[in-house]
């Protein structure tokens, strides 16, 4: 059962799901496992860190990583501290990650090693004060791996009030098809009510599975899967990069019970010539979003892959605006993206 408890921050989140499962397994990134406990554990020493690197409450720090157990660590640590989560894609090129940073200003950066083969990290430091690299080392970066080498312990730490209204957990850039991106401010209590909300709607519990192909620095990832995994407090799958096969592999491996995509990935799937192959049994529950989804495809993902699909639509200045029932009639998920949430 889920406690829809919107005004709890984006930590206090996390907080409530290690006192309630701490030995659950929380995320897998095809590298590591850890538990809620560990994940709370890492948590805690980065808070640290950032404090003595200078973050404060507002700050915005820059975070451009792939699905790894980095990014939600890097995430949570920043909102316990009040910083501003600026979060965009690893594959983008210098002029994309200048207009960024020139916007948002953050104080500090978290960068993969695809970030350097791109662009000038040299160039970077302009923007930025410190720049910290994940999985890799650099002459003009701090390794992240360095940041976790603490006792973690922060009782001496003043941490500062959160107002869940008011104060904001992340700036998502649109994809200014319109025009330069635009920074979208999102506070933690949308963050976390989008969250709850879906996975009251998913009915999820502790014994659920999440597979994420989508982006963590993209709304869907963030909210429908990332918040609503730690709302229930369940496991998080994460893929680097979405491949059907693979997709299709960890789903019959790791028994996973919810699927989310937008409607791409599901026909990817369901047109590999090898798909009756494997065991998708597990399957309970998803959501499609982001896009259109023809009726035929609806039928064909919820009929060929045993799933309860939820119709969704949302948009990155609030997250999920509009979902399906779970005990929908027909017509309603064919021909409606659903009723608007709380």
């Amino acid at each position: 059962m889920i406690v829809k408890d919107n005004k709890l921050s984006v930590s206090e989140l996390l907080t409530r799901a290690v006192e309630l499962k701490p030995d659950r397994e929380a995320l897998y990134d095809l590298q590591e496992r850890i538990t809620y406990k560990q994940l709370h554990e890492r948590v805690e020493k980065l808070v640290g860190k950032l404090i003595e690197l200078g973050v404060k409450k507002g700050d915005r720090v820059g975070v451009c990583l792939p699905n790894w157990n980095e990014t939600p660590i890097i995430f949570f640590a920043v909102a316990k501290v009040g910083g501003i989560v600026v979060p965009f894609n690893p594959n983008y090129r210098q002029n994309e990650i200048d207009y960024i940073l020139e916007n948002s200003r953050p104080k500090l950066l978290f960068v993969c090693e695809k970030v350097k083969r791109n662009v000038s990290l040299e160039k970077l430091t302009s923007n930025v004060e410190r720049i910290i690299s994940v999985r890799f080392e650099h002459e003009l970066t701090i390794s992240f791996s360095s940041l976790l080498i603490t006792n973690g312990n922060n009782t001496s730490i003043t941490l500062p009030e959160i107002d869940v209204d008011n104060d904001i957990f992340c700036i998502l850039y649109t994809s200014g098809t319109t025009g330069a991106p635009k920074g979208v401010m999102l506070p933690h209590r949308s963050i976390v009510q989008s969250g709850n909300t879906l996975a009251a709607s998913l009915r999820c519990t502790t014994d659920d599975v999440f597979i994420v192909p989508a982006p963590l620095f993209h709304i869907f990832g963030i909210a429908c899967n990332l918040m609503a995994s730690i709302a229930a407090q369940s496991k998080l799958i994460l893929q680097e990069k979405f491949q059907p096969e693979q997709t299709l592999q960890l789903i019959e491996e790791e028994k996973v019970t919810i699927h989310q995509g937008v409607p791409t990935m599901f026909v990817m799937e369901l047109n590999l010539p090898d798909f009756d192959q494997y065991n998708l049994s597990t399957l309970r529950t998803g959501m499609v979003g982001a896009a259109p989804c023809p009726p035929d495809t609806i039928r064909a993902i919820r009929e060929k892959m045993g799933l309860n699909l939820l119709i969704s639509f949302g948009i990155s200045e609030t997250g999920t605006v509009t979902i399906t029932d779970y005990d929908e009639e027909e017509i309603n998920y064919l021909e409606t993206v659903g009723k608007a949430i709380d």
